[in-house]
């Protein structure tokens, strides 16, 4: 009996303990700064869009969560093996789907892709849809690592890599280049006073982005969990508040309904 009763103790105090840990989310995101959604202020803390949402939600659903910077395929790499609990500014895709929970409440923002010019250029180079009529005789500028699509990601179409934002619209400002791709909330964020770049009023790309789980640490529960909670922030003045700072009123991030 004496031994029992030593058994439940030790069950009961390891199950304690795995409720307790399971209350931690690790999320891991890509290095670098992706304005207005992920930036790194100068004493390292982390602030934007989807990190704001992301705290208020874990906060909601009783969650302590920590953010974790790397390299991008270190960090699909850590939510592959379940070194990780989740990972943040990922849009979704089969391949991904296998190894990692996309609910369509746990999106947390919406990225549009439209072409830069410079502003002489405004009236030679239109786009209503048609790639080709942009990029048939024309070099894109776009940034390394970035996916823009099926259709722009093509290899008849000719491209120059840049590594950042800031030698993108450089590079179009002083007439280097004809035509480039970026997210136009992070444009307008960063740019919105750059006069002589602009950004032509069709999307190219709209891409879905979520908070997406891993199936090797995490639990399709949690996913739920977390969904819910962030559903439930949609349309609140706090929600309201957070999307105002960052995107200005320019557009919400979508409702949620379905790198």
């Amino acid at each position: 009996m004496l031994r029992l009763s030593r058994y439940l103790l030790v069950f009961l105090f390891f199950r304690c303990f795995d409720l307790l840990a399971s209350t931690e989310l690790k999320v891991v995101r890509g290095n670098e700064n992706y304005s207005p959604y992920e930036i790194s202020g100068a004493d390292g803390e982390l602030y934007g869009l989807h990190i704001d949402l992301v705290k208020l939600a874990a906060k909601n659903a009783g969650y302590d969560i920590s953010f974790n910077s790397m390299p991008w395929k270190r960090a699909i790499r850590d939510v592959q093996t379940g070194a990780a609990d989740a990972i943040i500014y990922i849009s979704r895709n089969p391949e991904r789907e296998k190894y990692l929970y996309f609910l369509d409440e746990n999106q947390i923002s919406e990225v549009r892709f439209h072409f830069l010019v410079n502003v002489k250029d405004k009236k030679e180079i239109q786009f209503s849809g048609d790639i080709d009529t942009v990029l048939k005789d024309r070099t894109l500028l776009v940034q390394r690592g970035f996916s823009y699509g099926a259709t722009v990601d093509k290899p008849e179409y000719s491209k120059h890599e840049v590594t950042t934002a800031d030698q993108l619209v450089s590079m179009i400002s002083r007439e280097r280049a004809k035509v480039g791709i970026m997210n136009i909330y992070g444009f307008n964020y960063i740019y919105g006073e750059q006069n002589n770049v602009v950004a032509l009023p069709t999307p190219v790309k709209t891409n879905k982005i979520y908070i997406a789980f891993s199936k090797k640490s995490s639990s399709l529960a949690t996913a739920k969990k977390f969904a819910q909670a962030l559903k439930s922030l949609k349309g609140t003045a706090e929600y309201n508040a957070i999307v105002m700072r960052y995107l200005g009123g320019i557009a919400e991030p979508a409702d949620g309904s379905g790198k």
